[in-house]
């Protein structure tokens, strides 16, 4: 913006510089902007205060905070009731669930965000977020997932992620030191992809999947 403005106005430019520029924005921003919160359990007390702050088609926007340990961090989680109800009613019947650790607060300082998508007509609509200030995948993402939606959706078919599968293979691979026995032997490589494709069967082929492999 001051660039633009710089260039239609080049001699206004010479007499008000981008470092006063940068100083009277940066105290507007902090005299407009609120304050951020160090903790997710203190953002949860002014949501909690005042619940109209953030709407989403005019139902309340966060819906809850759990605190998750003895040192009071906590799990933020923010969704849209009317949202969630309009995407089932429109045949929404796969749920997605996953998690980023790229794209996160800062301040209060998160680990990871956690999201919920329903896929409707080829389209993936998130639902449900989750700001998490730590992180246990056997604690929350597996076991959580799994209960919660056993209890909800009792006949809910639960499918595990092909990419964590892998990821939990290389994971082990490294852990017991065949990495570089993995990289320069051709066959066991080939058993490798072998074993990461097994999960891809059908669940009642598995089994003659993996006599197959081991026929190869």
């Amino acid at each position: 913006m001051y660039d633009e403005e710089a260039i239609r106005n080049p001699n206004m430019a010479y007499t008000y510089l981008w470092t006063s520029t940068e100083s009277s924005m940066r105290k507007a921003r902090r005299e407009h902007v609120p304050v951020l919160h160090e903790t997710l359990n203190s953002l949860k007390e002014i949501l909690e205060e005042q619940e109209n702050l953030i709407q989403c088609n005019g139902h309340r926007f966060f819906q809850e905070c759990i605190i998750v340990d003895g040192n009071g961090k906590a799990h933020v989680m923010f969704a849209c009731p009317e949202v969630i109800n309009d995407v089932i009613l429109n045949d929404g019947t796969v749920w997605q669930a996953d998690a980023t650790f790229k794209v996160v607060p800062s301040m209060p300082k998160c680990r990871q965000l956690f999201m919920m998508h329903i896929i409707i007509q080829n389209h993936s609509v998130p639902i449900c977020y989750v700001v998490m200030e730590t992180f246990s995948y056997n604690d929350f993402q597996r076991n959580w997932i799994e209960n919660a939606f056993s209890i909800v959706y009792p006949d809910a078919i639960l499918v595990s992620c092909w990419f964590h599968y892998v990821q939990s293979l290389w994971k082990n691979i490294r852990r017991l030191h065949y990495t570089t026995y993995i990289r320069d032997n051709e066959l066991a490589k080939k058993c490798l992809k072998m074993v990461m494709a097994l999960s891809l069967l059908p669940a009642e082929q598995i089994e003659l999947g993996n006599l197959s492999n081991n026929l190869s």
